[in-house]
């Protein structure tokens, strides 16, 4: 049921303030346990970049989204803590999506990479690096061999190589420093740098190494890579395994899980202005509103939000650093397609497309909606530019007739920064200096603890 925009008081056994995946499973799981819940939802961005753009008929995804429901043993849920991985928990996500909520969802085709004209499946999905000497050639893939067996039996090994003992603390290095330490120069100036820029292209090198996936950047073993260049698989794994709405759009989970919310006993639901202020007397919290109103409550409660509002709410004045995307979005014939329609990780140094992917519904019969995200304010962010690149990776026949269904040149998300992370823990810091404690969700957590099956074991596990 929805309450009245007017009420002040909030009598319940939990407050989720959020829009974001994570409060609305939180909401929807507390009071699945019995608790009486309310959830105050903002009157704009419900389901932040996991919904889907709506645009003359179609339904757009936010760039690449899938689920990873890679099945890894069953961990029990109340183990899971915020960036400790999460396919041990994959069951829990499926059955709460298919089980709970009641989203249908199908496999897609593995995900693909592509490198100097050749087309493998994506390192990080398999730990196959055979391909890498048809990649880089093979005089550097014998300077990669080298090097990484140099890396292996270098007396002291660097803090930051992996595969050496436990695990090392790559919060304490940098992008740049963990890859040399994993990968050696050859590679890591082959194919890491370049990527790495393509997605932060001032200050990659200083991201902290513990959040390169936050840029979509691969950290490998020096005994994968090793293996690799000598044709052979050092450590095997099944391939991941993505999912993706059978209705053909991403944000169908959004709606689902709002459909679920709005149905669930014991959930009330408001709509509410932008917070402006927290503050706490005894054991009653106050949030002031936009509009000059404000709600209060005397229970635990669960706030998932931007970094800036969670620091502006603390009174951390800082800029937050910034990641800027581009994504365009093409209509293609099925025919023209000269890959599998399903996910591309370009490491091709010349374009500043980074990833490929296909969703979205409105296309016409026959063809398929293509989503390329690259570097923002690209130039190459056009039709015509756009087509040329995929033409020259291979993904498209040449002369392939493209239609532009949108483009978005400068867009940006929360950068995986050291002063990010450093600005988060001020505001928790100061907060809790106020009695303000609660439970938090997404990238509140941690920069690392920022997945969407981090989000939705977050809101699983919230109410425990």
């Amino acid at each position: 049921m929805t309450a009245a925009h007017t009420g002040r008081d909030i009598q319940a056994d939990l407050v989720v303030v959020g829009g974001g995946v994570g409060c609305l499973v939180a909401a929807i799981s507390a009071a699945d346990a019995g608790r009486s819940v309310t959830l105050l939802l903002p009157e704009r961005g419900i389901g932040a970049g996991f919904a889907t753009m709506a645009r003359n008929g179609f339904h757009l995804d936010m760039g690449c989204r899938r689920l990873d429901l890679t099945h890894e043993g069953e961990a029990p849920l109340e183990t899971y803590r915020p960036g400790m991985g999460s396919r041990p928990f994959a069951p829990h996500i499926r059955r709460f999506l298919e089980d709970r909520i009641g989203l249908e969802i199908t496999s897609t085709a593995s995900p693909k990479m592509i490198y100097a004209g050749v087309l493998a499946d994506d390192f990080t999905a398999s730990l196959d690096l055979t391909p890498l000497p048809r990649m880089l050639g093979t005089e550097d893939a014998a300077a990669v061999e080298r090097e990484t067996a140099a890396l292996l039996s270098a007396t002291p090994p660097s803090a930051l190589t992996l595969g050496l003992g436990s695990p090392p603390d790559l919060a304490a290095g940098t992008l740049e420093e963990a890859s040399l330490a994993n990968h050696g120069l050859t590679l890591h100036t082959r194919m890491i740098a370049p990527f790495a820029a393509k997605l932060y292209p001032d200050k990659w090198r200083s991201t902290p190494a513990d959040l390169a996936a936050k840029i979509w950047t691969t950290l490998l073993y020096p005994r994968t890579v090793n293996a690799g260049c000598r044709g052979e698989i050092e450590r095997g794994r099944g391939a991941v395994t993505y999912f993706y709405p059978a209705s053909g759009y991403f944000g169908e989970l959004i709606e689902k899980l709002l459909a679920a919310a709005e149905a669930t006993p014991g959930l009330t639901i408001s709509r509410i202005p932008d917070l402006t202020n927290l503050s706490r007397d005894g054991a009653r919290t106050t949030a002031e509103l936009a509009d000059g109103a404000s709600r209060h409550w005397a229970c635990p409660f669960i706030i998932g939000s931007s970094v800036e509002a969670w620091c502006a709410l603390a009174g951390v004045k800082t800029q937050i650093e910034k990641l800027p995307l581009a994504i365009i979005w093409l209509e293609v014939n099925d025919d023209d397609l000269l890959v599998e329609p399903g996910l591309l990780h370009v490491f091709e140094p010349t374009t500043s497309a980074y990833r490929v992917s296909f969703g979205g519904t409105g296309a016409r019969p026959g063809h398929q909606i293509v989503t390329v995200e690259m570097t923002g304010n690209s130039p190459e962010c056009t039709a015509a530019k756009a087509t040329d690149s995929l033409t020259r990776l291979g993904v498209l026949r040449p002369g392939a007739i493209v239609t532009e269904i949108a483009c978005q040149p400068a867009l940006s998300i929360v950068a995986p920064s050291a002063s990010n992370r450093d600005a988060l823990r001020t505001a928790h810091a100061r907060l809790a200096a106020q009695g303000i404690t609660p439970r938090l969700i997404g990238t509140l957590n941690d920069l690392k603890a920022d997945t969407l099956n981090d989000h939705i074991l977050q809101g699983l596990t919230a109410h425990l």
